[in-house]
């Protein structure tokens, strides 16, 4: 897992010793999916993508409800 910015301590309400403090530590979050070329120039690839999407909207759906202000 690639790591990008992470705070500096733990968020308020969690302590340093959490069992996901190297999770909730992280600024930010990215979910990826390859492709093959092959699977790009098929016809079906914008079908493709839709469903990818589908399968990644819960975690996006959370994350923003776990975040929000």
């Amino acid at each position: 897992m690639e790591k990008g910015d992470v705070l500096k301590t733990a968020p308020k309400g969690f302590s340093q010793d959490h069992k996901h403090i190297d999770l909730l530590r992280l600024k930010s979050f990215a979910v990826v999916h390859a492709v093959s070329q092959r699977e790009i120039m098929a016809a079906s690839f914008t079908d493709k993508v839709i469903n990818i999407y589908r399968e990644m909207l819960p975690f996006k759906n959370y994350l923003e409800k776990a975040v929000s202000v």
